[in-house]
């Protein structure tokens, strides 16, 4: 599978230090911004079951057991709040997350098949995942765990470059390429899913920055 990784938009992915303009970093802003991401991953992932036929108990149960592995793996806060809700009304309107989120949901739909197919042909005793859980269940783990762990480097190394960027020396430069190349490999782990959640990460960075200017 050929990976696009746009490099030119690595150093305003997401800015969870809140915009320059508010003068530092806003700690409300920031722990909103973290919530909006881990609530946009959830709904992205429950869409998708919807979208292959999976409802009720059985996708609530794989949504919440895909919600707490994301929040284990990413460090991020769960929760909601105003400040939240604010943050997804900004980045719906001034960040695009309408069309990023339903990529991710796209995306993940296809995982979900695909994945779902060889769990049941894997696994015995009716495609069971192991550990009392069902494939589902299993899938819902390992992607939550996956993103949760490549939103929080992609969030750390975007932090770096945006520190390292107005370095001009030469350990600059070199500190620099260092955390490319790493926020790079990071944004490839999880192939499908990189490009699509990236651009979700962006859009809610967007309306971070917008509710930080007016903070």
């Amino acid at each position: 599978m050929s990976l696009h990784i746009h490099t030119n938009i690595v150093p305003q992915t997401i800015e969870l230090t809140a915009t320059r303009q508010s003068g530092g970093t806003l700690p409300h802003v920031v722990t909103a911004g973290q919530q909006a991401l881990a609530l946009t991953a959830k709904n992205t992932f429950s869409n998708s079951l919807t979208q292959v036929g999976i409802t009720g108990d059985t996708r609530d149960s794989a949504v919440n057991v895909f919600a707490g592995s994301f929040i284990d793996a990413s460090g991020f806060p769960s929760g909601d709040s105003p400040t939240t809700q604010a943050v997804l009304d900004a980045s719906f309107r001034n960040g695009n997350l309408a069309p990023a989120s339903q990529n991710v949901t796209d995306t993940m739909t296809r995982m979900t098949i695909a994945l779902g197919i060889n769990g049941q042909q894997d696994g015995s005793g009716g495609g069971s995942g192991g550990n009392g859980e069902s494939w589902l269940e299993a899938i819902a783990r390992a992607m939550g765990k996956a993103l949760g762990t490549m939103a929080q480097n992609l969030v750390n190394e975007s932090n770096q470059l945006s520190s390292l960027s107005g370095n001009s020396s030469g350990s600059g430069a070199q500190q620099f390429q260092t955390v490319m190349a790493k926020f790079q490999a990071h944004s490839q782990l999880f192939g499908m899913l990189s490009d699509a959640f990236s651009n979700a990460i962006k859009s809610i960075g967007q309306g971070m920055q917008t509710m930080g200017s007016k903070t």
